[in-house]
């Protein structure tokens, strides 16, 4: 498979697409289907953090920050989503306005540091609730 090139990827319904904690290697656009993003997907008991369909992206936030996945993407039905590389995503990105890509990445990062609060915020919640019950 071609580093260079956006490419059409066909997923079955059940596919895990990435794994949170997981290398950002790809971002994606979902062409057609349904993909759902989880937090602790192979737990008993995933959180589904979104359910995306044509026209949505997901798994861009890794390739801004070299951050690992921070959730699962799997496909809950069959698939069709066109990937973008992390090597195609640098080069286009670097052919950006240098105003607009500082203004992508610290959007980003803020995006990233909601994401993460809110996760901390989650878990709190969930251990004050483990307590109390």
């Amino acid at each position: 498979m071609s580093e260079n090139k956006i490419q059409k990827r066909v997923f079955n319904a059940n596919d895990v697409i990435f794994e949170e904690g997981g290398p950002g290697d790809f971002a994606y656009m979902v062409m057609s289907g349904e993909i759902g993003i989880y937090k602790n997907l192979f737990s008993e008991a995933p959180i589904r953090h979104a359910i995306l369909y044509k026209g949505d992206i997901f798994g861009e936030m890794a390739l801004f920050d070299d951050s690992p996945r921070a959730a699962s993407a799997k496909a809950n039905s069959d698939a069709i989503c066109l990937a973008v590389s992390k090597t195609e995503f640098d080069r286009r990105l670097d052919n950006t306005d240098p105003i607009i890509k500082s203004m992508m990445q610290c959007m980003m990062g803020r995006v990233r540091s909601i994401s993460d609060e809110a996760e901390r915020l989650r878990k709190k919640a969930g251990s004050l609730g483990a307590v109390e019950g």
